[in-house]
């Protein structure tokens, strides 16, 4: 249940509000008595409708900018004019579509007000994602998960909700006056000259912001792709948001061909050191497991509990980090880069899941059902988050366990206890009577954290220079939740007389306190960082690749950060199905191949052999050749239909 956890009002700012207050109060007043005073210029006042009709879209402006942005008296006039005439363009066409009604307006006002409380909630919790096409495309995934966060009404909200209501009122008085014209103009004919005019407007804005490159144009800098939150600041929304849209759309890599792309796999399946290499076929289970990761990659603290200490006591493993592409929310990229090997780095802030079709699209599900693999996705709850339902089946998952399979299992914070989710995960594999890959995403340890939903008997103890960020210790509970679960999982495995491989990863870092990372960032610090790689750490999740039986070594694939082994979603797949001995694709192959040269790779930037991160737009003679040749094949694999299937698919067996 959403409900509002604090009421805070910023006492310095109080004047500006009580300007607002004070102007609402006058608004009521006239609306009021509006016919004692106005009913002698009732004529004269029904032009006015003109007027605010290009008066309004200003008034959008500032109840979305309100809402949200903290900077909003620092954006410069000509971006004020911009995102104005934006929502000029938009108001025109909402005005063609209902001929010209009244209520559009007062729906206006209310998407406005709605976008910008959504846009700073998702940037607090999602740590500076502002809003984007694909969050609107993808609310039902937003609303089942939205009851777990902690909200609060700022200032500028109220700031907001005010100016709305104002906008209200003024429509109220302008509908009386037209509707009440003792002259009774023709309105008809005065609504015509206006459809005519909106007609115009719509057909030229249309164009202008479909075919307009906002960014070079404009100036908007939206290269901060991890944090866009900076731009819908300095620029406003409905200009950043149109810029952001035209960046993220899918366009053909320059100098992109299918001689390119044959060329590439030709000198790649040269290789003679990628076959199958074992007899039999395990079984594997893959866990993306949510929010799972380690708090001391930000910086170093003492626990009083060692929360994790079953991950790190694992033997007969490769154990790492995980570089992924987002933080504090946004699963499926995770998801999409590990089960197809594609990067979210050459799709500029796409969400696939959201909005691609996967029907035709190669991916590790593909592969192992060549080789007589069962394939089952498992993940406890709604199977429509994400278009997870509709994705999987076009991956051609062969099952899907969700929500509505764990009935009987275990909460914690109403979320399902990844020691019932792996409780599930063991029946289903028990029942199988031939090898199977299980793809298991769990829920358990979601955000938000709020420690007063967690049972006092399972809350651990923190570093007590940490104990006032409550948020972490809730975190740090669940996570040694998570611990015990993984130990149970394990310690059943051991056991097991099948041949089980086990690959287990975080799907994104949790978004806590700022004073507390920007602490441990701040203690962790060393000469050697950079800006980008000091931004890299809020990214790195754990992973390991672990059996029950004997592993074969693939050390020559393998890359360290300070002795510890690094990787990045999309090579994971590929390194998974070489340890379990497996035959590969080409493009698996290639996957394998790049990681030599390009050890991980995120939407922030990649970590090269030179044992450096860098950034993706680097103009590098050594890199930019590598990264373009992983562009075109993405490309080919994603969106071309024409694409030759034998470089994505191994025989059936």
């Amino acid at each position: 249940m959403i409900y509002l956890s604090q009421f805070n009002i910023i006492s310095t700012q109080l004047l500006s509000l009580n300007y607002i207050i004070i102007s609402y109060i006058i608004l009521i007043y006239i609306w009021l008595y509006y016919n004692l005073y106005f009913q002698q210029y009732k004529t004269k006042l029904q032009y006015l409708f003109t007027i605010y009709i290009f008066i309004n879209p200003l008034i959008i402006f500032y109840i979305c900018e309100y809402a949200y942005n903290p900077l909003i008296y620092n954006i410069s006039w000509k971006y004020i004019l911009l995102n104005y005439i934006i929502i000029f363009v938009l108001q025109s066409i909402a005005l063609l579509l209902t001929k010209i009604k009244f209520y559009v307006f007062r729906i206006l006002y209310l998407l406005a007000f709605l976008l910008g409380i959504s846009n700073y909630y998702i940037t607090l919790f999602r740590s500076g994602n502002s809003i984007m096409l694909v969050d609107l495309l993808s609310f039902q995934t937003a609303f089942s998960v939205i009851g777990n966060y902690h909200y609060q009404i700022t200032e500028g909200m109220l700031k907001s909700f005010l100016i709305m209501l104002s906008g209200f009122i003024i429509l109220s008085l302008l509908k009386i006056t037209i509707s009440s014209s003792s002259q009774n103009i023709s309105y008809k004919k005065y609504n015509n000259k206006l459809t005519i005019v909106v007609l115009i407007i719509f057909f030229s804005g249309f164009f202008w912001i479909t075919k307009t490159d906002f960014s070079s144009l404009y100036g908007i800098d939206c290269k901060n792709m991890w944090c866009p939150a900076d731009t819908y600041n300095t620029y406003g929304f409905a200009a950043s948001f149109i810029t952001y849209y035209q960046r993220a759309r899918v366009h053909k890599p320059g100098g992109y061909s299918g001689e390119k792309i044959a060329n590439i796999f030709s000198k790649i399946n040269r290789q003679k050191d990628m076959m199958a290499t074992v007899s039999f076929k395990p079984y594997i289970i893959v866990i993306m497991n949510e929010s799972f990761s380690n708090v001391e990659e930000l910086g170093p603290i003492n626990y009083l509990s060692d929360d994790l200490h079953n991950i790190f006591s694992l033997q007969n493993i490769e154990y790492g980090r995980d570089y992924v592409s987002i933080r504090g929310g946004g699963t499926c990229q995770t998801e999409f880069e590990f089960l197809t090997g594609n990067s979210t780095a050459n799709l500029h802030g796409q969400v696939p899941f959201s909005q691609f079709n996967f029907e035709n699209v190669p991916s590790i599900v593909m592969n192992l059902k060549k080789q007589g693999y069962m394939t089952i996705a498992m993940h406890p709850e709604n199977p429509s988050n994400w278009k997870r339902n509709s994705v999987y089946k076009g991956l051609k998952f062969d099952h899907f366990i969700s929500r509505e399979d764990f009935n009987d299992a275990g909460l914690i914070r109403g979320w399902v206890s990844d020691l019932s989710d792996y409780q599930k995960l063991i029946h289903v594999f028990e029942q199988q009577k031939q090898p199977t890959f299980i793809f298991n995403v769990t829920m358990q340890n979601h955000g938000g954290y709020d420690i007063d939903s967690i049972s006092k008997d399972i809350r651990v103890k923190v570093d007590e220079r940490y104990s006032q960020y409550t948020d972490f210790q809730a975190y740090e509970s669940l996570m040694h939740q998570s611990d015990l679960a993984l130990k149970y999982l394990i310690n059943y495995f051991r056991r097991s007389d099948k041949p089980v491989i086990i690959c287990f990863f975080g799907d994104h870092q949790p978004d806590l306190d700022d004073k507390f990372e920007d602490t441990l960032i701040k203690s962790g610090q060393t000469r050697d960082d950079t800006g980008l790689s000091i931004r890299e750490k809020y990214y790195a999740v754990p992973y390991f690749i672990w059996a029950n039986y004997k592993l074969s070594a693939i050390s020559s694939e393998k890359k360290t950060i300070n002795g510890m082994n690094i990787i990045s979603p999309n090579y994971l797949g590929a390194v998974l199905l070489k340890y379990a001995g497996l035959e590969l694709s080409s493009f698996d192959k290639y996957l394998l191949w790049q990681r030599h040269k390009i050890s991980a790779i995120n939407a922030l930037g990649f970590y090269g052999d030179d044992n450096k991160w860098h950034v993706l737009d680097e103009k590098s003679p050594v890199y930019g050749p590598l990264l373009q040749d992983y562009r075109y094949i993405q490309y080919n694999a994603m969106f071309d239909k024409q694409k030759d299937w034998k470089y994505y698919t191994v025989e059936a067996k």
